[in-house]
């Protein structure tokens, strides 16, 4: 995997023809507002967590080009999925989804077993390449850092939040590479920046 020191997702917009935008964990709705500022249309976002899904949906309303959906990305996916027609920018950031919601963590902050659960990232991948055709898309895959060490903006993760000592990240080229030429990036908790060939 090569390196990638900056992306812009106004840019890549450009570059690639872009028009949706998907993402897996809307959170605060950052990301989708960078989107919709950039210009992308449709806009979908999935929260599995159902008040931060309702701050969200009320963060959007009234911009009719954005969808927030709640519920686990490999459940809403697809009908997403349906609905795109045109060259996508995936942002997936489902992972660790305990960490945001003190209720799930227990008093050590130590996260369920369940590793679907708190790593979703390569059945989402295995998803949408089995129900889309992703040769024309660009992925962006958030937070590093939880794959592997190294010389992150904001340093490693703490081992209890990491899937490095699983297994990494490799499962992403592995995946995409045929179709994709995949980049890392360092910046901040680090991405995986993933460009059409």
């Amino acid at each position: 995997m090569g390196q990638i020191t900056h992306f812009d997702i106004s840019v890549m917009k450009i570059m690639y023809g872009l028009s949706g935008f998907v993402e897996t964990g809307t959170w605060m709705g950052d990301a989708v507002e960078a989107a919709f500022n950039a210009g992308y249309s449709p806009i979908f976002s999935i929260e599995l967590n159902e008040e931060i899904c309702e701050k969200a949906v009320d963060r959007f309303s009234g911009r009719d080009n954005i969808t927030i959906l709640q519920g686990s990305s490999e459940a809403r996916l697809p009908e997403i999925i349906s609905k795109l027609s045109s060259p996508t920018l995936w942002w997936l950031d489902a992972h660790l989804p305990d960490l945001r919601y003190d209720n799930k963590v227990n008093e050590k902050g130590v996260l369920p077993s369940d590793q679907n659960h708190k790593f979703p990232l390569e059945i989402e991948l295995k998803m949408i390449s089995s129900l889309r055709d992703l040769s024309t898309d660009v992925i962006v895959i958030d937070d590093l850092r939880i794959y592997e060490k190294g010389p992150f903006e904001h340093g490693n993760a703490p081992w209890e939040h990491s899937y490095y000592e699983r297994g990494g990240a490799d499962f992403v080229e592995e995946i995409l590479g045929k179709t994709h030429k995949c980049m890392k990036s360092y910046d901040n908790e680090g991405y995986i920046v993933c460009t059409p060939k």
